[in-house]
């Protein structure tokens, strides 16, 4: 007989007669990694437990009828031992050290999966569900946690028998597989249902909570503590007292505005067993109620940070101070540059489970939505906040969001109203909301709330997730570097530089490169990216400031507008009486030259100094906008999209009434950022209204310039865009 020790715990497989002493039955499913963070996709395993005092033959025992796994002959598992069976058993011995048999002939099921493990004969032994969604534990979906069994000899179909595995401090497979369950109880423990309990509270309200108990129940207890100004309290415990329905209750007493509550509830069984609501190692493993006054009327959602852990800011944000960048004061409209956005960008890894709370404020309804134990990770150069949620408690289907503020009110406006263009053209683009912020208690001002593309972004949009997203940056020395992986992210770049390699290779032939781009694009939807950043002079979404997307089902390429704060008439130190509306219809296209440098904002003015070709804002295109811009049959298409753009979206009806209810919107927040920077609402008034008065002349210059255009004026508008609504902001 083989022997494995895994983890001092002994697990067996047998190649010898198979002694009687062996017993054919009390093997279950013990514990299952099915959704390892980071894409880790070939790290899947399930670990089987014996509860019996005696080896178990299950030799020829299958799980889903052998369509997952058969156990080899002469297989057994040891006395209350432990056997995992890896999808990837090197990979397996790899992460954890230990070893496991396998592979399994089939990936685990992400989203919902039954397993049923069956005898050599086929009699049924154990049969186990779990989902990715509540009651089932969020944290094993991609969070590092496994899906750990709590009693083994009570059923696997039912949730409230699992819970999720301890969360490591940074993302990585975890669970405990050949050792005893964390959560492992003999006896399955009482299970806890809470009845609805507000989210937000008066001050001195007290909050009454009321919870039913399923089994042998010898009490219940109310956990709770509080966070006040960065500090919290130590947990504090209330005994809940039955009532004559069955209930058990208990009141926190109030506390005083700015009160983050806490709390959870312990149930412990007549014999002893424990069970607490919520687990101890779910994402979120309190539930919490913000305590405030009521909110000031606004025009915009507010939105309240409280950091905490790593994500607390050690100095506070330098409000006033106008950054420099080379020998120019980047100030007024322009944004402020991310001085800390040169070379390769890594990013720390981010806790599973936060230590952070947003709370959102509806500003029309007065909802609040408490959104705790989150990432809030600071952006460079006090440039606001990435904030991440828990994809089971998302906000208005955003799972992660950056909240910004590029130095003035003019990026606000621009940034929004690009994303509003590309949703009006039928594009796919983040959804963008003006938020009045306050950070652990002090008004940070308005920023503008910009959902961050990845796979919710692209579920949202009805676009298959399992493909591959890059951000296209603009440092690097080749496509690898250039384009940062955001999806499978423990593969390769191959498939972007088999596309670019297509592209490359047809090039002088145009009509076999339109065969290529007909092959691997999503033309329609990639002509319209490319025509809206063309409208809105984004000299800086060609090259790179964007998202490009392979659906590898569909063999189809997308691309999604990020960072628009270059947009709008506006170039890196332009005057801030002066708009840049004369970017070549040309730009961005294989053969496009730079125009000679001059003393205006026009073609070529700007900086003498910066950019290339003496234009501070010309730039060589991208990999895709030089091939597919060039081509004689995209660039109908392109030019007949631009032209569809100006005629029915990009136009004095639309957007001078938008630009002025957004002005109108921003308003009060506008006066309130000015006294942030020192000056009087008066000046942050006068300031807004001359942003507004740009915004109108980059649109009218911009229209006029493009019409004239001798090549757009031999296009037809042939087919209308797709109808599609403008953000929210």
């Amino acid at each position: 007989m083989a022997v494995w020790r895994l983890r001092n715990v002994l697990l067996a497989c047998t190649f010898l007669v198979i002694a009687p002493s062996i017993s054919p039955a009390g093997v279950v499913v013990n514990e299952i990694l099915y959704n390892a963070p980071d894409d880790m996709d070939d790290v899947q395993w399930i670990e089987f437990y014996n509860t019996s005092d005696q080896p178990a033959d299950i030799s020829g025992w299958t799980l889903d009828d052998g369509k997952v796994y058969t156990f080899p002959a002469q297989t057994t598992v040891a006395a209350k031992g432990f056997l995992v069976v890896a999808l990837n058993p090197e990979r397996f011995a790899q992460i954890y050290g230990d070893k496991a048999i396998g592979p399994l002939k089939r990936p685990l099921k992400r989203g919902s999966e039954r397993l049923r493990l069956k005898d050599a004969q086929g009699k049924l032994m154990d049969e186990v569900r779990y989902k990715d969604e509540s009651p089932w534990p969020v944290s094993a979906d991609g969070y590092s946690a496994s899906l750990e069994r709590i009693c083994p000899s009570a059923g696997g179909e039912s949730a409230e028998n699992w819970a999720g595995s301890p969360l490591p401090a940074t993302p990585k497979p975890s669970g405990t597989p050949g050792r005893q369950n964390a959560c492992f109880s003999a006896t399955l423990p009482p299970v806890v249902t809470m009845d609805a309990a507000p989210s937000d509270l008066a001050p001195g309200q007290p909050l009454r909570l009321a919870a039913t108990a399923n089994g042998k129940v010898r009490e219940l207890v109310l956990l709770h503590r509080v966070l006040v100004n960065g500090s919290e309290s130590k947990e504090s415990a209330l005994p809940m007292a039955k009532e004559t329905d069955g209930r058990f209750v208990a009141s926190i007493p109030g506390q005083k505005a700015g009160s983050l509550v806490r709390y959870r509830v312990k149930a412990v069984g007549e014999d002893g067993s424990t069970r607490f609501c919520p687990a101890e190692h779910d994402l979120r493993p309190t539930f919490s109620a913000y305590v405030h006054e009521k909110w000031e009327s606004s025009a915009i959602p507010c939105g309240l940070l409280l950091l905490g852990g790593p994500d607390k800011i050690s100095t506070p944000p330098a409000q006033n101070r106008l950054p420099v960048f080379g020998n120019y004061p980047m100030s007024g409209r322009g944004p402020r540059p991310n001085l800390a956005g040169f070379g390769r960008r890594e990013e720390r890894p981010r806790s599973p489970r936060g230590a952070s709370t947003f709370i959102f404020v509806d500003h029309e309804t007065g909802k609040t939505t408490v959104f705790d134990h989150i990432s809030a990770v600071p952006r460079n150069n006090s440039r606001g906040f990435k904030v991440f949620f828990h994809k089971d408690h998302a906000l208005n289907n955003m799972s992660a969001v950056n909240l910004v503020f590029e130095g003035s009110e003019w990026s606000l406006l621009a940034e929004a109203l690009s994303y509003d263009v590309y949703h009006r053209a039928g594009s796919p683009a983040p959804l963008s909301e003006f938020v009045r912020v306050w950070v652990d208690g002090k008004l940070s001002g308005h920023h503008l709330m910009v959902e961050r593309p990845n796979r919710s972004f692209l579920r949202r949009n009805k676009i298959n997730d399992a493909g591959n997203l890059y951000k296209a940056v603009w440092t690097g020395r080749n496509p690898v570097e250039r384009h940062e992986k955001k999806t499978n992210e423990q593969t390769g770049h191959e498939d972007l530089l088999a596309v670019l390699d297509k592209l490359d290779k047809a090039e002088g032939n145009p009509d076999e490169q339109w065969k290529v781009i007909q092959e691997n694009f999503d033309v329609e939807q990639v002509a319209k990216y490319f025509a809206v950043n063309m409208v809105l002079s984004h000299w800086d979404g060609f090259f790179n400031n964007y998202f490009t997307y392979h659906d590898v089902e569909r063999n189809r390429w997308q691309m999604y507008p990020w960072d628009q704060d270059k947009t709008w008439g506006y170039y890196d130190g332009l005057p801030d009486d002066q708009v840049f509306f004369d970017m070549p219809l040309t730009f961005g296209m294989a053969g496009a030259r730079p125009p000679q440098a001059q003393n205006n904002a026009g073609a070529g003015g700007g900086m003498r100094r910066g950019g290339f070709g003496g234009a501070i804002w010309w730039r060589e295109g991208g990999y895709f906008s030089r091939p597919l811009l060039a081509n004689p049959q995209f660039r109908k298409l392109f030019l007949a999209r631009t032209k569809d753009i100006l005629d029915r979206i990009y136009t004095q009806e639309t957007y001078f009434r938008l630009i002025d209810e957004m002005a109108a919107r921003l308003k009060d927040d506008t006066a309130l950022r000015a006294k942030l920077r020192g000056e009087s609402p008066e000046v942050g008034q006068q300031k807004l209204a001359r942003d507004v008065d740009l915004l109108k002349q980059h649109l009218t210059k911009r229209r006029q310039f493009l019409l004239e255009q001798k090549e757009l004026q031999s296009v037809e508008s042939s087919a209308k865009p797709e109808a599609a609504g403008g953000g929210k902001a």
